[in-house]
C-alpha cells in the first residue's frame, strides 16, 4: 500500500495522539461530575439527616398538642361546670328579687299610709 500522503493527510500516529488527548479531557472532565455529584451525595445525606429530625421534631409537636388539648379540654369541663353552677344561682336569685312593680306598689301603699296619717294628725290638732 503505497500512498502518496498530502501535506493535509493525518498519520495515524496524530489520530491516535489526538485521540488520547481527547480521551484523557473526556476523563478528566466525568472526574469533575464524579467530584460534583460525591458532593450532591453528601447534601443529599444531610438532608436526610435534617429530615428525620424533623420527623422526630413533628412527634415532639403531636405530643406538645395533644398535652394542649387535654388542658383545654380539662379548662372547659370546669367552665361547663361553673356555668351551670351560676346557672342555679341566677334562677334562685330571680325567684327571691324584688321586682319594679312590686317596690312601686308597696312605695304608693306608703305614701298613701302617710298622707291617711298626716290628715288624721291634722284632724287631731284642729279639735
Amino acid at each position: 500500500m503505497n500512498m502518496k500522503t498530502s501535506p493535509n493527510d493525518v498519520s495515524n500516529n496524530e489520530v491516535l495522539k489526538e485521540f488520547k488527548k481527547l480521551a484523557a479531557s473526556v476523563t478528566g472532565q466525568i472526574n469533575e461530575i464524579n467530584v460534583r455529584l460525591g458532593g450532591i451525595d453528601s447534601r443529599f445525606d444531610k438532608m436526610d439527616a435534617r429530615m428525620e429530625s424533623l420527623e422526630v421534631s413533628n412527634q415532639e409537636i403531636l405530643e406538645v398538642t395533644n398535652t394542649f388539648a387535654t388542658s383545654v379540654e380539662n379548662r372547659l369541663g370546669r367552665l361547663e361546670h361553673d356555668q351551670a353552677r351560676m346557672a342555679v344561682d341566677q334562677t334562685r336569685m330571680s325567684a327571691t328579687m324584688v321586682t319594679k312593680g312590686y317596690l312601686d306598689d308597696k312605695l304608693a301603699d306608703l305614701k298613701s299610709d302617710l298622707v291617711q296619717y298626716t290628715r288624721r294628725e291634722i284632724e287631731r290638732a284642729t279639735r
